[in-house]
This record gives structure tokens, C-alpha cells and sequence, in this order.
């Protein structure tokens, strides 16, 4: 996962803290540090992604399980536990804002609590939230998602043992387990190259698949990092046209440009809605404008 470790690596530069919560040694805030010491220390790691002064079901999850002797004796044996906080009251680092907010995209996170369990790589493996039951209970569970890790790694191993499609077919299954659990290959860019260098000829079909995957994530990235939408889209029609996927990676494809097209009217609608504001700054509809533009992530008074 050497794209992950590089983007984290220069932040934790910027991290100006210690690196653990100041009510809970166990716990750090540190990705980058995080990774280094479960590689290590032959560990997992464990992601929180938490919003600990408003999300009601975070609060359950730390004070039934986090917070608990039990958690707390057992968990670290197995996990580096690092804690993603997105607080809306208190007070963060700037750079664990930007980590945070990096993390997230990359992982995929739609709610609160969301934990990702890693590997030492920084590869995903299994993803859960909030279950009731206490401590014990959620050991069990975490215990069973390691089982998903053992699955994934057989199949590693037999990819290792052959040659040609059929590694590539071992490799598609490992990913398979993956992707079932977490919802993304977010992490797995060396075992998709592995993929594509293993089905050269297309023999297996992988080569397509995991091309067009390859192609999906560039044009998402390209986005990210600041790209006209409506040129990511071009792109996105093009590989649509020429490819013409079916079944998952057609999907993929649509589920992108239904985003794409989301992201326009988002920017037309904030657009409108600051000439709203702008109209009658403090006319009767301002104050809902601005709980809006708000909701929509942009700034009322710019």
C-alpha cells in the first residue's frame, strides 16, 4: 500500500501531538505511525471513525466497548488501535483534520461509527460499526473478521504457488473476499498489478476487468485532485464507449458518473444559492440559506 503510507507519510510530518488520546494510551491518532508499528509488531490495525461529541452511536460504542477493561486488555494483543475523530464542538489538529478527511475518502465512509480492520500493510480486510453487547461480544466479532484475513491470505497463497491466469484467478478471489467485506480495493494497487502482469493475454478475462477498475480509480483520483468535472466525465463516456463493461464494472462505471453528475448540480445549486444570500443577506430565508450551504459543505460567506 506504498500510495497510502506516501500521502500519510507527509502528514504525520505535520503532526504536532504525541500521537495518543490524552485520556487513553492505547489509542492514537496517528495513521502513518500506526502502520508502521503493526508491521512491526506482526499486528492489525483498527480504524474508529468516530464523531465523539455528537454521534450517539459512537458514544455507545466507547463507553460499551472501547472504554472497558476487557477491550482494553484483549484488543491490543491483536490491533493497533487508531481513533479517526470528525468532532463538530472541540478543538483538532489541523493536520489530523487533513488525515482524517483523506482517510475517509479513501475508506469509503457513508456514517459514524464505522471501524476498518487493516493489515500491516494498510490493507483492508473487513469492516463493521456499532453492535450491542458489550466488550465481550465485540471481541467475538473482531475475532471472527480476522477469520476474513486468514480466507484472503490461503488465497494469497496460492496465487504465490502458481503462474499465469490462474495466479490471476487466486487473485481475483483474494480481492473478492475483500470487496465483499469492506465495499473497495482501496489499498490493493500492487496486488491489482500483479493481476494485469499475470493475465497479460487476457486469458481469465482479468486483465479487462481489473483494467477497467485501474481506469474507474485514476479518473476518481483525477477528480479528487481538482479536475473540471466535466472533463473527468469525457473521460469517464469514452471508457464506457470503447469498453462497453458489463455486470460489476459496468456498475462501478455508472454508480461514478451518477456521482459526477451529483457533484455538478451540488456546485450549481451552492452557485444559486449564494446569489439567494447575497440578494438579502438578512432577509427571512438567510438563516435557512446558510443551515443549507452548510449541509452542502461550502461557506456561506464567501
Amino acid at each position: 500500500m506504498r500510495s497510502i503510507r506516501w500521502a500519510f507519510a507527509v502528514l504525520a510530518a505535520m503532526l504536532c501531538l504525541a500521537g495518543a488520546r490524552a485520556e487513553d494510551k492505547l489509542w492514537t491518532e496517528d495513521f502513518a505511525a500506526a502502520l508502521e508499528k503493526a508491521e512491526k509488531d506482526k499486528k492489525d490495525v483498527l480504524l474508529d471513525f468516530t464523531g465523539s461529541d455528537w454521534c450517539h452511536w459512537c458514544v455507545q460504542l466507547k463507553g460499551e466497548v472501547f472504554d472497558q477493561e476487557a477491550f482494553k486488555k484483549a484488543a491490543p494483543e491483536h490491533f493497533v488501535l487508531v481513533e479517526l475523530d470528525f468532532p463538530r464542538g472541540k478543538e483538532q489538529n489541523e493536520a489530523v483534520k487533513q488525515q482524517n478527511k483523506m482517510l475517509a475518502q479513501t475508506f469509503g465512509i457513508e456514517g459514524f461509527p464505522t471501524v476498518i480492520l487493516l493489515d500491516g500493510k494498510g490493507r483492508p480486510y473487513a469492516k463493521t460499526g456499532y453492535q450491542p453487547g458489550g466488550a465481550e461480544k465485540f471481541l467475538e466479532h473482531l475475532a471472527g473478521l480476522r477469520q476474513k484475513r486468514a480466507a484472503r491470505d490461503e488465497l494469497f497463497a496460492k496465487a504465490d504457488a502458481a503462474q499465469g491466469a490462474e495466479k490471476a484467478k487466486h487473485l481475483d478471489e483474494a480481492l473478492q473476499t475483500v470487496s465483499a467485506q469492506v465495499g473497495s480495493l482501496a489499498g490493493y494497487d500492487e496486488v491489482v498489478e500483479q493481476i494485469l502482469a499475470a493475465d497479460a493475454e487476457n486469458q481469465g478475462g482479468f486483465k479487462t476487468k481489473y483494467g477497467g477498475l485501474k481506469t474507474l480509480k485514476d479518473l476518481e483520483s483525477e477528480h479528487a485532485k481538482g479536475a473540471e468535472t466535466a472533463a473527468v466525465m469525457a473521460k469517464l463516456d469514452e471508457f464506457l464507449a470503447e469498453t462497453k463493461p458489463a455486470g460489476d464494472l459496468l456498475q462501478r462505471a455508472l454508480l461514478q458518473k451518477a456521482m459526477l453528475l451529483n457533484d455538478v448540480r451540488v456546485k450549481e445549486m451552492v452557485a444559486n444559492l449564494k446569489q439567494a444570500l447575497a440578494a438579502a443577506p438578512e432577509g427571512p430565508k438567510a438563516q435557512e440559506i446558510q443551515g443549507i450551504l452548510m449541509q452542502l459543505g461550502a461557506q456561506p460567506d464567501q
